[in-house]
């Protein structure tokens, strides 16, 4: 539901202003939720149809409680947000050189990335399986970052300070 914010971001970044567009991706949001809205009202009791709306409200709600982790993810996490933020100030001192097309796609991956940490951090029933979403558009960044990089001794040993992190969280974690 979140990520509806993200396309339209993405139509305001990519694309000129062109309203039938706009209509067709909110259309083609609320149709499913339409559907569904429709079957429980013809075929749940009104009462059990409040009910349901209510819960369904309060799972979008803001989180109380924090994840907590073990040291080991901390490490990893921090090696990775060290890495995250290497690779962004490289490629923003590139940013210019590369093609409009291209600023417009990390532009795109970057509201991804803020709108998945956001998400994260704030929803009642977040945990890590959302790191999943994060993972698209740091990928990307690593990538164009890995590729821009002529030293194979650095991209080595960030490899294997990826795979050391990941191997002591599996000791320390899960043993």
């Amino acid at each position: 539901v979140y990520f509806i914010i993200l396309l339209f971001i993405s139509l305001i970044i990519m694309r000129t202003f062109i309203l039938r567009e706009w209509i067709i991706a909110l259309l083609g949001f609320l149709t499913p939720l339409f559907f569904m809205f429709v079957i429980y009202y013809v075929f749940i009791p009104e009462q059990d149809s409040l009910n349901l709306l209510y819960f369904i409200i309060s799972e979008l709600t803001i989180s109380e409680n924090i994840i907590h982790l073990d040291l080991s993810y901390y490490v990893f996490f921090g090696f990775l947000f060290l890495l995250i933020m290497v690779t962004s100030i490289k490629i923003i001192g590139n940013y210019q050189n590369k093609k409009i097309k291209t600023r417009k796609y990390f532009e795109i991956n970057w509201w991804y990335f803020f709108v998945a940490i956001l998400l994260f951090a704030v929803l009642k029933r977040s945990s890590l399986d959302l790191i999943y979403l994060v993972a698209l558009p740091v990928s990307f960044l690593l990538t164009e970052f890995f590729y821009s990089v002529r030293s194979k001794t650095v991209l080595n040993i960030i490899l294997l300070l990826l795979f050391c992190c990941s191997l002591f969280i599996q000791i320390k974690a899960h043993l």
